[in-house]
């Protein structure tokens, strides 16, 4: 928005409107009010409103459900996972191709020496076609456990991208909240700031206000580096969510925080009977459980051997003509070893898969009670600083300020009442982003969901 050439006057039916607009501009209204006559003064103040209005104008901001459906769009390692799918399908194949007949051939020479006459040379041929004979049974087997090998190649897949988009859900909400803390640290230090330089204004300064000067100086920069800390983590969560959803590092993101406390979950025994069978790791490791058994089987088919059959033809010629068809056959020897070795480490391998259902089972009811009890913790927190007392508490605080500012109350108790306001900003927004960050974890975890729907309210830039 640009003014140019207006009264002071004139600019009301603009301003005002703008205000109600963009909370950013209420600092600007007693301007308005007191501009001068005087064209700089008019140039100063068209200055500053058009600086602070621009970025309200121009900020987008992103809802946390946006993010995740970015991040996984975008994301290069669900193609990896999927990758992983098309190797199991291709694995597949190969473990059900029937065996190749194999043709073998002998070509040499002949002599035929009698005691009476003179030696006879002569040619000597053989060829054999061969067909490996699999024990009935494996090529079954076999089958099953690629089809449980692609059962797991794409239960990781399904479990990264509930994990992603559950992680990029859980990293915008916390990075929603750390803008809006961020933003009520950095309106704080520059009121701080302000009072500061109002005070320095003085033309004369007792040694009672040098003291209150140096109290708000140390507060001032207290808050500033309260305010440093918080974009510090806030920049961390934008670099990690650029990067999953594969957008520049460096690029600013603005997500919009939801304002609802998140529903409730179900009753701790449904979920935690629910984790014992829907859980990621306890899914991942039920089906490895039945790969192994069905491994442990075919090692004990194995024991059976597999034989080779097939027929053969020979041909000599050495003053006589031979001829000779029929069938030959081989199998593995010693035929008592039964396939021990195999047999042994297939079956460690199932008692070790079912040691890791049970400890996998075990994990997770640990895991989803911890999230339940950070839900409700989260909720009582919300429930005692309601959002209706956090607006009492920042109306507050902007009035010590003012009643600082005549001299009603001392400079203690000023400074106390934006330190109570800050603090409380930052534990019910922390809860808030954790409430809802529980309750999209546990509902993947029990049973993959959508992530909740809740209402949002832009981030103040």
């Amino acid at each position: 928005m640009k003014i140019n050439f207006l009264h002071p006057t004139h600019l009301r039916p603009l301003v005002f409107p703008a205000i109600g607009a963009f909370p950013q501009l209420h600092c600007f209204h007693s301007i308005c009010l007191s501009a001068s006559n005087e064209f700089h003064s008019l140039k100063v103040f068209c200055l500053t409103f058009t600086l602070t209005l621009a970025p309200a104008l121009t900020s987008h901001a992103l809802t946390p459900e946006e993010i995740a459906r970015q991040a996984i769009t975008h994301n290069p390692a669900l193609q990896m996972a999927a990758a992983e799918i098309a190797a199991a399908k291709g694995a597949r194949s190969a473990a059900l191709a029937w065996p190749r007949p194999e043709l073998s051939t002998q070509l040499g020479a002949k002599r035929n020496k009698p005691e009476d006459s003179s030696p006879k040379d002569g040619l000597s041929f053989s060829a054999a076609l061969t067909l490996n004979i699999e024990w009935p049974g494996k090529r079954i087997l076999r089958r099953a456990i690629a089809d449980r090998n692609i059962s797991l190649a794409e239960l990781a897949y399904d479990q990264f991208k509930h994990e992603l988009k559950t992680r990029a859900y859980e990293q915008a909400v916390r990075l929603a909240a750390l803008q809006e803390i961020s933003r009520r640290a950095k309106a704080v230090t520059d009121q701080v700031r302000e009072v500061i330089t109002a005070l320095a204004q003085r033309p004369r300064i007792t040694p009672p206000a040098q003291i209150e000067y140096q109290l708000l100086e140390s507060a001032a920069t207290a808050f500033f580096q309260q305010m440093l800390e918080i974009e510090n983590r806030a920049q961390e969560l934008q670099f990690e969510l650029n990067l999953l959803r594969q957008a520049p590092s460096d690029a600013h993101l603005q997500v919009s925080l939801p304002t609802t406390i998140p529903p409730p979950p179900r009753p701790l025994k449904t979920l935690l009977q629910s984790a014992s069978h829907h859980h990621p790791r306890v899914k991942l490791r039920a089906l490895e459980l039945e790969t192994a058994l069905l491994r442990l089987h075919l090692a004990r088919q194995g024991a059976a051997p597999d034989l080779t059959l097939g027929p053969y033809y020979s041909r000599e010629e050495a003053e006589e003509l031979e001829s000779t068809l029929g069938i030959t056959f081989s199998l593995p020897l010693p035929l008592w070893d039964f396939n021990k070795g195999e047999i042994a480490q297939a079956q460690a391998q199932h008692e070790l898969s079912k040691a890791a259902l049970a400890l996998a089972q075990y994990e997770a009811q640990i895991e989803i009670a911890k999230l339940h009890r950070e839900w409700h913790r989260s909720k009582r927190l919300l429930e005692e600083i309601t959002e209706s007392r956090l607006k009492t508490a920042e109306e507050t605080a902007n009035l010590a300020a003012s009643q600082f500012a005549a001299g009603a109350i001392p400079v203690q108790l000023y400074l106390d009442m934006q330190r109570e306001y800050l603090s409380l900003a930052q534990t019910r927004l922390d809860a808030l982003a954790q409430a809802l960050a529980s309750t999209t974890r546990m509902n993947m975890l029990t049973a993959p969901q959508q992530l909740p729907a809740s209402k949002t309210k832009k981030s103040r830039s």
